[in-house]
């Protein structure tokens, strides 16, 4: 699920999908925030297949991926 800051940001920075997936794939955990304000999350730093580095936030404590934002 892409959440709807995620949207934005993804329009603004010209991010799509397959972008994330692959920053995704290709990612290494930054940190992990388990007791962040907002729910448990972490930021994955990758490359997409073009080469683009991409940061991903994600959700870890729900059993959907949950994308916060991308940048």
């Amino acid at each position: 699920m892409v959440s709807q800051h995620c949207q934005q940001e993804m329009a603004e920075e010209d991010i799509d999908i397959v972008d994330i997936i692959d920053a995704l794939i290709s990612g290494t955990i930054i940190e992990n925030y388990p007791e962040h304000h907002r729910g448990g999350c972490c930021p994955v730093n990758g490359i997409t297949r073009k080469g683009r580095p991409l940061h991903v936030v994600c959700t870890t404590e729900l059993p959907t991926l949950v994308l916060i934002t991308a940048y």
